[in-house]
């Protein structure tokens, strides 16, 4: 008997069966890596937010306690004042959002991009909503008049 051996068609839809293979797996892994940072950082942020609260109740520094959200470059800041123009910056604690993240639909009282926590009590006036989105999916942070702040992940 002769050996059988695989023609040339056979060799042809094996690759290319492979290659749809590789193709969907890259793509699910592109989702999940970009899923996992949007996760990672919007943790991260809340973070600080819960950092700025508990600063200001306890009245760290002796001063209020903030963060302010850059939304042209996706950097958030952690500081120490009654405003971030007038802070104290050797308190500054400053952080990027990765991979393709970006902060959008900022909606904060006063029409900036602050949220600010009042010493000795964690109140905050700067009270309403901001996203981090994603490619696939947002998440939305939501703070009040309390200090509190909670986010939900949503989808696009």
């Amino acid at each position: 008997m002769k050996p059988r051996a695989f023609t040339l068609i056979e060799l042809i839809v094996g690759m290319g069966i492979t290659l749809i293979i590789f193709g969907i797996g890259g793509v699910a892994l592109s989702n999940l890596l970009n899923d996992t940072q949007l996760s990672s950082d919007s943790r991260d942020l809340l973070q600080t937010l819960r950092t700025a609260h508990a600063n200001s109740i306890s009245g760290y520094q002796n001063s209020a306690w903030g963060v302010q959200l850059n939304e042209e470059t996706g950097v958030y800041t952690l500081f120490a004042g009654n405003t971030f123009a007038t802070r104290a910056t050797e308190f500054d604690r400053v952080a990027q959002l990765g991979g393709t993240l970006s902060f959008q639909n900022i909606t904060i009282a006063g029409g900036g991009h602050e949220i600010i926590f009042l010493k000795g009590t964690g109140l905050t006036t700067h009270t309403g909503t901001f996203e981090i989105l994603d490619t696939t999916q947002y998440t939305r942070f939501t703070s009040n008049a309390a200090g509190h702040v909670s986010l939900e992940l949503l989808s696009l």
